[in-house]
């Protein structure tokens, strides 16, 4: 009797299933079509070149965004294009001379998409700190100082409103306000999320992955309750053709967002194309040249190694660099500023908040804290814990716009 009953059931869900998923419009489609070449394996090999790009044409997509990960039963997976060709052009935009009288640094910004940024080559830039209008504070470290113009990252889950980049270097400091706009995506995307973007502002086209060494990603804005295609591609020479190795489909919940996990199919150092589509029967080709086309929703990166994480045991993660400026930044109390750095250690004067300060040395490890050697601006050297505890989770951060930091400062001293 039981099993006749389970039979019924499977056999009623068939049919509810099939009555209620809805044709949906096809996307535009190109006149050409790359041959379907059947796969030998939805496994990624074992060693392939690594491709390298440095312009673009279309930004890296790298939202934040919830959405309930879903494993539903879905119908058979259909064929897909198993070489796609795939290339970004552009960049070369900044072009600021250093007689040009322009400001020396510029910056845009695209939300959902990505922040460029210009600056004259004779800069030195080498740190960029981000101060977002929630009190947030995020890095971005240069890498080639001299090069003058960077893409990065911008996710969705940084807030719209007035902005204040600060661009230092050696024997260089420079702050610049800006107005990062409500994003306002409303055609399909999907995404791959860098665990590095919850205080880190990154370059385009790098990811890292999750400690199991898995992928997360999401898509927003597709047809509510359909199934929706997320194919993975791989760079598979020194070309610009990448290789189908994985395809799966995942079902949209009824605000049309996905979120999946992707499992052992990505190699440090390596690039890949990833894919979201609800029609099997889209053209992945566009027709005038041959390539992808980058009007799908797509992300592509190279998967970077893991960044080590700098802190103290017990300590969350340092945010200070020698020679950085500073400040108090604790909701209301003062912090103690010491001779040595640990928490036994004689007083030398109590640091109201927003007091600020040059880092000169450190960091040394203590008391489940990372502590910074400072030079306060009223003349006092000494040692100061970055924090922190279940009030303010940082006692001191890197010089922000304190407009959010103007509370009169309570007698209660901290450590």
């Amino acid at each position: 009797m039981k099993t006749k009953t389970w039979f019924l059931v499977f056999v009623m869900v068939g049919i509810i299933l099939a009555c209620g998923i809805q044709p949906r419009t096809p996307l535009p489609s190109g006149p050409t079509q790359i041959p379907f070449v059947p796969p030998s394996s939805t496994e990624p090999p074992e060693s392939l070149p690594t491709l390298t790009l440095t312009s673009i044409d279309q930004p890296t997509l790298a939202p934040t965004a919830s959405a309930t990960f879903t494993n539903t039963p879905l119908p058979p997976l259909p064929d897909f294009e198993q070489v796609l060709a795939f290339a970004l052009g552009g960049g070369g935009a900044c072009e600021i001379g250093p007689n040009q009288k322009i400001p020396n640094i510029r910056v845009f910004v695209n939300p959902g998409y990505a922040s460029f940024i210009c600056f004259r080559d004779t800069l030195n830039l080498r740190q960029i700190d981000w101060y977002a209008p929630d009190g947030r504070i995020f890095t971005s470290i240069i890498d080639n100082p001299s090069f003058g113009e960077y893409f990065f990252t911008w996710p969705l889950s940084l807030p719209s409103g007035e902005w204040r980049l600060h661009a230092h270097g050696n024997g260089f400091s420079e702050y610049v306000d800006f107005s990062v706009p409500t994003e306002n995506i409303i055609s399909p995307y999907i995404a791959a999320i860098d665990p590095r973007s919850v205080n880190e502002i990154n370059y385009l086209y790098s990811m890292t992955l999750k400690q199991n060494g898995n992928l997360d990603v999401i898509g927003l804005n597709y047809p509510a309750n359909t199934p929706i295609y997320v194919l993975v591609y791989h760079n598979s020479s020194t070309s610009n053709e990448y290789q189908l190795i994985h395809k799966r489909s995942v079902l949209s919940d009824p605000n049309g967002s996905l979120a999946t996990e992707l499992s052992g199919l990505f190699k440090v150092g390596e690039s890949y194309l990833v894919i979201g589509i609800h029609d099997p029967n889209v053209n992945l080709v566009n027709g005038d040249n041959g390539l992808f086309n980058t009007d799908l929703p797509f992300d592509n990166f190279k998967v970077l190694p893991p960044k080590p994480t700098s802190s103290c045991p017990g300590a969350p993660q340092q945010r200070m660099i020698v020679n950085q400026r500073g400040f108090v930044c604790t909701q209301a109390d003062n912090v103690r500023l010491r001779n040595a750095p640990q928490e036994s250690a004689s007083v030398i004067t109590s640091m109201p908040v927003e007091s600020q300060f040059t880092v000169i040395g450190g960091p040394a490890c203590s008391d489940d804290w990372s502590w910074w050697q400072i030079q306060t601006d009223d003349g006092y050297t000494g040692w100061i814990s970055e924090g922190g505890d279940e009030v303010d989770p940082y006692f001191i951060c890197p010089l922000p716009y304190l407009a959010h930091h103007m509370a009169v400062a309570k007698s209660l001293d901290k450590i």
